[in-house]
């Protein structure tokens, strides 16, 4: 069955007919099926200052559409106020490539728009097709930022300053968004932007002829009725000469149009608050946060710690890239009890707490939580997770302990080291590697002139090595670049040690096929995950997380042992020596033997991950938590008075708009203006 193309449309009152006509203008030309979804800001929250309110009242819709999607596949947005000529198609198969969104380009204004200064030349996002997979949009955490600051209401309606601007590209043409101008035959989607002399307002429009074309076949098709038609011209809302189309058709109100109704924002009941406090964090975080803003009801926010971005100042893209936005605050905040942050959170997921030294933050936030009765949760955020998988002279089972409610871990408890503590064990709770290895895109090509790739990653800047093992690991990695002058040796240090490109100071082996990457410089920042496995015909690491990073993603890896213990990499290849490092590459060369390294990965990850979707497992285990904590007859009474408070609300709405409401405020406007000493101030207005 084909998959429906998700078109989304926001609309009020004000634009319900034009919204009914432009739906029959999209299905008229659809060459397969369309889920044509009408956004309403009914529910959703605004601005606290009123510069930026929107503009018209459902502008903001826009920023809902990847939560409404659940965070999955593609959507096309589109404002109301247009008439659609071709299929809709050719947009959907657009792909994205390395961006996330996709809009036109104006380069300069229509007649009608020449001398008006809120025209701007450039991105229009009047029409847009959005990757719900990797924009976590939350219409929440946008409307903070305008309330914070963080960008005015111009840069985020005019520049979409919450997508890195490198993820945008305005590769739709500019036909679908023509503005005020028909061509036959060339125009895709003309756009009535002139409010006065839209064609259901006015009925001197110069392109009004093929939207009243289009209105009567819609009110033949029944996706416009006399009722609607009669409603909006009591309303003052359409032309009364719009009433000649029901009548010449004899169209009557009892006709029922096949029509989506409307989806007003539904409010979260509980809020996950997620700390980032780690570079590394991201890839734990992001799946657990898209995953809890696909469940209804539920509002994810993130906090990432404020001197991890003034460190890693590209980690913003990073987020932008994802779709994400974030509050920022440091140890100090959390130390001084400065936590606004946490007020109405229902629990609070860190991904690397405990009380080791670099996860003071996390462990300072998960005390000031647990003062206030928040359920907490932690991460394991590695395959040697200290306090958890791994133990040392430096993290000892006396000195390494979690605040933490609970613990979602990757594997069974069987797998944590024999020493763990007997009441961390007893709180860690399996779900599986949650852990986001994105699809690799092909953005990386091998250099050129040689025949293989190897990629060799290293995290030397761990205590754990000493000079002996990192000595003879730099010796043998050199020895197997001479001995096979057909392959390029790419080396890259873990980005938080960055050991052999900023803390060695000895002689780095050198060879004409031998590339070490600055793993924080622009030219090989990509360079990592599925993107490198991709293209690696095999992966050498020390021991570390990415050995089971490179068995998810199939690409055969061995691990460098040189005495060190790794019975828990079993039954990987381990490197024990420099005939080692060279026998594996060769080995990697002949199909057969490459198979069955592949599949001795594929038996690792088995071993030491629970199957299963592991983000949905994760949540399923917070929210179980979080909705203990809450009376159950008091989460009824308030999803009751939420209901209350809408229908409430529709009601006011619905009066407003009738000529009974208007007449009233027209005879009572003298008396009011009496009350307050014939001033001349309407505070209705």
């Amino acid at each position: 069955m084909t998959e429906p193309m998700r078109v989304f449309v926001g609309t009020d009152e004000s634009q319900i007919l034009a919204t009914n006509v432009l739906e029959y203008s999209i299905r008229k030309h659809a060459s397969r099926p369309v889920e044509f979804h009408r956004m309403t800001v009914d529910g959703m929250p605004m601005p606290k200052d009123h510069k930026n309110r929107p503009r018209t009242g459902f502008s903001f819709c826009r920023f809902t559409i990847p939560q409404r999607c659940g965070y999955r596949d593609r959507a096309l947005y589109l404002d109301a106020d247009m008439l659609v000529f071709t299929d809709i198609a050719e947009l959907w198969r657009i792909p994205f490539d390395d961006q996330t969104l996709l809009c036109t380009w104006q380069g300069e204004p229509p007649p009608d728009w020449r001398n008006n200064p809120m025209f701007k030349t450039g991105r229009h996002y009047a029409v847009m097709l959005l990757d719900c997979e990797r924009l976590h949009w939350d219409v929440r955490d946008v409307i903070r930022g305008l309330d914070e600051g963080r960008y005015s209401y111009q840069q985020l309606m005019y520049d979409m300053c919450i997508v890195a601007p490198d993820a945008i590209d305005h590769r739709l043409a500019t036909e679908w968004n023509s503005l005020e101008n028909y061509v036959p035959g060339t125009t895709k989607n003309i756009h009535y932007t002139v409010v006065p002399t839209q064609p259901w307002k006015c009925r001197t429009n110069p392109h009004g002829a093929v939207w009243d074309q289009h209105l009567e076949e819609a009110i033949a098709a029944g996706m416009v009725t006399r009722e609607q038609i009669e409603s909006g011209v009591r309303k003052g809302l359409v032309h009364a000469d719009l009433l000649r189309f029901v009548r010449s058709t004899g169209t009557s109100a009892a006709k029922t149009p096949e029509l989506t109704p409307p989806q007003p924002f539904v409010p979260p009941r509980h809020t996950l608050l997620f700390h980032l406090q780690l570079v590394t964090d991201v890839d734990l975080l992001v799946p657990l946060l898209v995953e809890a803003r696909r469940r209804p009801g539920v509002d994810a926010r993130l906090v990432v710690d404020s001197t991890l971005l003034a460190k890693v100042p590209q980690l913003k893209e990073q987020l932008l890239r994802r779709g994400l936005m974030w509050y920022t605050a440091s140890l100090e905040d959390f130390q001084r009890a400065r936590l606004t942050l946490l007020d109405g959170i229902s629990a609070l997921i860190t991904a690397t707490e405990s009380s080791a030294r670099p996860h003071a933050a996390a462990h300072a936030l998960t005390a000031a939580a647990k003062g206030r009765g928040i359920p907490t949760f932690t991460l394991q955020h590695g395959f040697e997770n200290v306090g958890l998988t791994w133990f040392d002279h430096v993290h000892t089972p006396a000195n390494t302990q979690f605040l933490s409610d609970a613990i979602l871990t990757w594997g069974p408890t069987s797998l944590l080291d024999e020493r763990a503590d007997p009441s961390t064990r007893a709180r860690c709770l399996p779900v599986g590697c949650f852990k986001e290895l994105l699809p690799a895109r092909g953005r990386l090509q091998r250099p050129s002139g040689r025949e293989r790739f190897v990629a060799v990653l290293e995290n030397l800047h761990w205590h754990r090595f000493d000079d002996a093992y990192r000595e003879r690991f730099l010796a043998d990695l050199a020895a197997a670049a001479r001995v096979q002058p057909d392959t390029t040796w790419f080396v890259r240090p873990h980005p938080a040690g960055a050991f052999l490109t900023s803390r060695f100071r000895g002689e780095l082996p050198r060879a004409p096929n031998l590339v070490i990457a600055d793993p924080n410089s622009p030219e090989w920042r990509q360079w990592q995950g599925p993107e490198l496995f991709a293209i690696a015909d095999l992966v050498i690491t020390t021991p570390s997380t990415v050995a089971l990073d490179a068995a998810r993603c199939g690409t055969p890896v061995a691990v460098v042992g040189y005495g060190q213990d790794l019975t828990r990499y079993a039954p990987l290849p381990v490197i024990t020596s420099a005939d080692d490092w060279t026998r594996f590459a060769d080995v990697t060369r002949r199909a057969n033997e490459r198979s069955e390294i592949i599949g001795l990965g594929a038996r690792f990850v088995a071993r030491v991950t629970t199957t299963g979707d592991a983000a949905a497992r994760a949540i399923d285990q917070v929210l179980v938590k979080a909705v203990a904590t809450v009376p159950h007859a008091a989460t009824q009474a308030a999803g009751a008075a939420e209901a209350e408070v809408a229908r409430l609300q529709q009601q006011l709405r619905d009066l407003r708009s009738s000529w009974t409401w208007r007449l009233g405020r027209m005879l009572t406007k003298p008396l009011d203006l009496l009350r307050r000493g014939g001033r001349q101030h309407d505070s209705s207005a």
